[in-house]
């Protein structure tokens, strides 16, 4: 593996590399202060960028949107690059860091207990509790809301399971006592 600029797949071979190749690609995702965000690398076709290795790469910056984006990628490889091959790695690598953006936040609620947040697409997910008989502070539950099904993570332990699953079979004999 390695990690030159310029380099798409990442692999070590010359019809890849960033540095040896004329025709130079490459996606990777730059983060400034908080804000994420996608730049393609390519090599400057202007011959007095040729001669000095500190300005020969250009960056250009990606849009994050699900159409927008796939689409800028298409038309820059499209019109610069003679390999189809390009477009569908890049595609690929593009989905890989889009998804990357999204994380998993870890709170603390006001009783002092960590709960597990789910941020997708930006937005936080609320906080729901569980109600009816058998109802433990450990139960606190927290769902997100992704392609029609929520999906609820215990908050002392993190384990995922689906809405239709009862919190009797969930264990709580593998929480730690607080």
């Amino acid at each position: 593996m390695t990690a030159e600029p310029g380099n798409l797949t990442g692999l070590n071979s010359f019809k890849y590399s960033g540095l040896a190749g004329k025709m130079v690609l490459g996606l990777d995702s730059k983060k400034v202060g908080k804000k994420e965000s996608i730049v393609l690398t390519t090599r400057s076709k202007r011959k007095g960028r040729q001669q000095r290795p500190g300005t020969v790469l250009v960056t250009t910056g990606i849009k994050k949107g699900s159409k927008k984006g796939p689409e800028q990628l298409k038309k820059i490889i499209a019109t610069t690059y003679n390999r189809p091959e390009m477009l569908a790695m890049a595609l690929t690598k593009y989905s890989k860091i889009k998804k990357s953006f999204k994380k998993k936040v870890a709170l603390q609620s006001a009783s002092g207990r960590s709960l597990l947040r789910v941020q997708i697409n930006g937005k936080t997910a609320r906080t729901q509790g569980l109600s009816g008989a058998g109802s433990k502070p450990w139960m606190q539950l927290v769902a997100a809301r992704k392609k029609g099904h929520a999906v609820v993570a215990c908050a002392l332990c993190a384990s995922h399971a689906q809405t239709n699953l009862r919190m009797s079979a969930h264990d709580p004999s593998k929480h730690k006592q607080m």
